[in-house]
């Protein structure tokens, strides 16, 4: 079997945490030794018992994986409305893609997805094997659900129903004066905060500014910094912070419908999920 060389440069997204499926099972990895039972040697025929076999301890031993290929993963297409129900295919090229109209996993019925959006990649560690969800350029992003991320200048994140655009602080200088900010006349102090841009392109398209080090999101009426009107958008969603170098990051808080961060490549571990177009997948190593 030839082995592909591990490139961490393919995967940019490496800070990006992502989210468990809540209450997945796992088996558990345990010793499979067993207790050797010997038979007693007797002295006489009257001393001879038969030895009583020990019964069956299912918390012993594992079921049965290769060792030397990788494991099969299973990649669900999610119904609509559905976490964890939907049409399951096991993924045993090493390379399978996503697409509209082209690849292995065909979504034709999402015009939000891309002729070829995203494709999940094999790729040998030093001890084993990994997936990688790479997007292909796709027109409207790939994106999975997570715990936290960095947000660097135009990633998308969805809450809710709702996509928005991170843009940082905006720094105007005086070309004059080097090191002082312009903030008169010319510019509004509101533009020195980082925003969240609503990517929606009709008239009533939010925008937020994220005016101290901590932005508490979630439903009006519950305490939160920042208010989202939204049906699917918990009480408190997610929190946006400034770290201590100055960087931007966001977290999850617990709810129904998640965080969700745009990649472009990000190793998949365990069982996760992700999204092309509208259509959401649940993959299981």
């Amino acid at each position: 079997m030839v082995k592909q060389p591990h490139n961490v440069a393919d995967e940019p997204d490496k800070g990006t945490v992502l989210e468990p499926l809540g209450g997945a099972s796992y088996y558990a990895q345990v010793n499979t030794r067993k207790t050797e039972f010997e038979s007693p040697v007797p002295q006489y025929a009257s001393d001879f018992q038969p030895l009583a076999v020990a019964p069956p301890d299912s918390s012993l031993d594992s079921y049965y994986k290769p060792t030397r290929r990788a494991l099969v993963p299973l990649l669900t297409i999610l119904d609509d409305g559905n976490p964890t129900v939907g049409e399951v295919i096991r993924i045993r090229e090493p390379v399978t893609v996503i697409g509209r109209t082209e690849g292995h996993v065909k979504i034709q019925n999402d015009l939000q997805v891309s002729t070829r959006h995203a494709e999940l990649v094999r790729e040998s560690t030093p001890s084993s094997y990994r997936w990688l969800l790479r997007d292909l350029q796709s027109a409207n992003g790939t994106f999975v659900r997570c715990t936290k991320a960095l947000l660097r200048p135009d990633r998308i994140i969805i809450l809710g129903s709702r996509r928005f655009r991170f843009q940082p602080a905006v720094q105007m200088i005086d070309q004059n004066e080097p090191g002082t900010y312009l903030i008169d006349n010319q510019h509004s102090p509101q533009l020195l905060w980082p925003a969240l841009i609503e990517t929606a392109s009709h008239s009533t398209a939010m925008e937020i500014r994220l005016r101290g080090s901590s932005n508490l999101i979630g439903r009006p009426g519950c305490g939160n910094d920042v208010e989202l009107d939204d049906p699917l958008i918990a009480s408190q969603h997610a929190i946006i912070s400034q770290t201590s170098g100055g960087e931007w990051r966001i977290e999850a808080k617990p709810s129904k419908n998640g965080l969700w961060i745009q990649v472009t490549a990000i190793a998949l571990v365990g069982t996760c999920r992700f999204q092309c177009g509208e259509q959401r997948f649940l993959f299981e190593e």
